[in-house]
């Protein structure tokens, strides 16, 4: 999820991670924090999920968030 798209939800407050993420082009990702166990509902089905928070650069007003 993109840095502007957190402060916007307001979503809860962010803790810290020391997690690197490998992203498909070799490069590595290093996220300012993490949001655990936020509520997303798809369709009747509501379950908890982790949104790790990364400065997206331009990149973040085309595609906000990244799932998967």
């Amino acid at each position: 999820m993109s840095i502007p798209l957190f402060e916007q939800l307001k979503i809860g407050e962010l803790k810290r991670t020391s997690l690197v993420i490998h992203l498909a082009d070799r490069s590595c990702a290093y996220p300012d924090g993490v949001i655990e166990d936020v509520l997303v509902q798809g369709d009747k089905l509501i379950f908890p999920a982790d949104f790790f928070i990364l400065d997206m650069g331009n990149a973040s007003n085309d595609v906000p968030i990244l799932l998967g």
